[in-house]
């Protein structure tokens, strides 16, 4: 028995040894495989490139040794007449084939592209690779034909070996003609092609004003009527442009046509080709942005400045509305959520202009925040829940942004589209997600605001908690029962004790983090005085809130009243 155990439990380890050893050999063949496809995909072009002239080189370089071999096969002029005549011929019938597959692949590209922007279809239709890759298939395959007119002056090894990398070249341009016509006709690529040009363009400009500077130097613009705050823009570059207010007709093409492909492309159901056109759309607003400069105007306080009007961004936003509007008619969820989520992008783009001002407002992120808004709005009574759930973690999200590259005040408004979006579920039973979304992403900005390095808070939480205490008073009006707790459940993400994933969860946390800070520490101290603000006068709406589920008689009573507020570490 003993000999059977050892037996047995020496197979059972040797089975689980090997098992072992497969398992590493298939991980290391799936890291060599990836290895080789990054190594193709980053030098695979390049290192074809030098294998193929390295071949070419050394078969001349050995040619004299074939030179021996040729004079054994053709040892008269005739045979080499012959020979002559077979080159010419091959070299005829090359010509012909790369006509034939010059006109097949040119017509078979321009009829799957016969649709696209105008603009686009020339751009695609005189692309210089494909055209250049034509013209020297034809060179190469004039020079098969010709070749043996130089047999007089060379050795018929040259000849011939040149006649074969002719034929190998040819060949070799007719998969690149081939798989390039692939990638023309593909609209992802299309696409990345038009990014490519409306970003070069906008270098371009980029550079022409740089080199316009010493033109238009600050010394030599009229200065004297401009307020003090107009000093600290790039005066010249907004000359320059002002003056060539046409740098943006390139991009705002771009624009257009990248829309162009959203739209079509989603009608047909092909989402990923228009999500790709409105990150094209997102990626030329960032560098427009970035080729502006120091150019950009806000609206100082109760006064509207016109040059903070923005031509460029207005038509995107704009664009991006109509796309939802479109959307909404043809009832495309998958459609209207990828545009919302190109404006949220919109808006983190926005916030990384430069208004040559710290306390400058974040005016064209607050426009693009409120179409974001307004198109959230537009969707809410067409019956579509995850479209209004996406739009609520999106204008969420966008307050985040707001919250860490502006003011917390910033917040204010976007809490208050998220709170009146998440009433929605008081109304439409199947709109109570949408509810509890809204509270998730509005505890999730007390929270922030809580952590926030900047002292000035108070006005945004005292709009937070109007904005929580207006839905929770609203959804207390939802029947509730014992057995299904729906107040507790929609408006937990906010009051709930229980919920790891609420504020009262992470409050705990913070405060834990809080009690092992030195005393000294200033983002310690102020992330306590932004937890004073948030819990004076707290008792109030709590308070409120806790008659009003007594009145209705809800089990939500039990929560509000397990939601205490944290106590803060004594010693600091």
């Amino acid at each position: 028995m003993a000999i059977r155990k050892t037996i047995s439990s020496t197979v059972v380890r040797t089975r689980k040894h090997l098992r072992q050893r497969i398992a590493k050999l298939w991980n290391y063949e799936h890291r060599l495989q990836y290895r080789i496809r990054k190594f193709l995909f980053q030098y695979g072009g390049r290192t074809f490139s030098v294998i193929l002239l390295i071949l070419v080189l050394a078969s001349f370089y050995l040619s004299s040794s074939f030179q021996t071999v040729l004079e054994s096969h053709y040892p008269t002029e005739d045979s080499i007449q012959e020979l002559q005549r077979l080159l010419l011929n091959i070299g005829t019938a090359l010509i012909g084939a790369t006509a034939i597959v010059t006109s097949l692949v040119l017509f078979a590209m321009q009829v799957n592209i016969e649709r696209m922007p105008h603009g686009l279809f020339r751009r695609l239709s005189t692309d210089r690779g494909l055209l250049g890759a034509f013209a020297l298939a034809f060179l190469f395959a004039i020079g098969v034909a010709v070749l043996p007119t130089f047999m007089e002056r060379t050795t018929t090894a040259d000849v011939l070996i040149a006649a074969v990398w002719f034929v190998v070249l040819l060949f070799l341009l007719f998969l690149y003609a081939y798989r390039r016509a692939l990638v023309l006709v593909n609209p992802l690529q299309q696409i990345q092609l038009l990014l490519q040009d409306t970003r070069k363009d906008l270098d371009i400009w980029d550079r022409r004003a740089c080199r316009a500077l010493p033109l238009l130097k600050a010394d030599q613009i009229e200065t004297a009527d401009l307020p003090p705050t107009d000093l600290t823009h790039d005066l010249a570059r907004a000359t320059y442009f002002q003056i060539n207010s046409h740098w943006t007709d390139e991009a705002t093409r771009g624009i257009r046509f990248a829309m162009s492909f959203a739209r079509r492309y989603s009608e047909q159901g092909d989402y990923e080709v228009s999500n790709t056109a409105l990150n094209a759309v997102v990626a030329i607003n960032s560098a427009y942005i970035k080729a502006k400069g120091k150019t950009f105007y806000t609206n100082p306080p109760l006064i509207e400045d016109p040059r903070s009007r923005d031509t460029f961004i207005t038509e995107t936003l704009e664009y991006m509305r109509q796309n939802v509007q479109a959307g909404i008619i043809q009832h495309d969820e998958q459609k209207i959520e990828q545009t919302l989520q190109a404006l949220a992008s919109l808006v983190q783009v926005y916030l990384n202009i430069d208004y040559s001002s710290p306390y400058a407002s974040k005016s064209h992120a607050h426009l693009a925040a409120a179409y974001l808004n307004n198109t959230v709005q537009a969707v809410t009574p067409h019956d579509m829940t995850d479209v209004l759930l996406e739009g609520v973690r999106l204008m969420g999200r966008s307050a985040q942004h707001f919250l860490t590259k502006s003011k917390p005040d910033d917040i204010a408004l976007l809490a208050q589209q998220i709170a009146l979006i998440a009433c929605t579920g008081c109304a439409k039973e199947n709109y109570r997600p949408v509810t509890m979304a809204g509270m998730t992403q509005l505890a999730i900005l007390t929270f922030d605001v809580i952590r926030c390095k900047n002292p000035n808070t108070r006005h945004a939480i005292q709009e937070i908690h109007r904005n929580v205490a207006q839905v929770s008073q609203l959804f207390l009006k939802v029947p509730d029962s014992p057995i299904s707790n729906t107040h507790a459940t929609y408006l937990g993400p906010y009051y709930s004790s229980t919920n790891v994933e609420s504020l009262r969860s992470w409050l705990t946390s913070l405060i834990n983090r809080l009690s092992q800070e030195q005393s000294d520490n200033e983002d310690a101290q102020t992330v306590i005085r932004n937890i004073e603000k948030w819990s004076d006068g707290l008792y109030k709406t709590t308070e409120e809130l806790l008659l009003s589920t007594i009145d209705a008689k809800s089990p939500f009573s039990i929560t509000i009243v397990s939601a205490r507020k944290p106590r803060l570490c004594k010693r600091f």
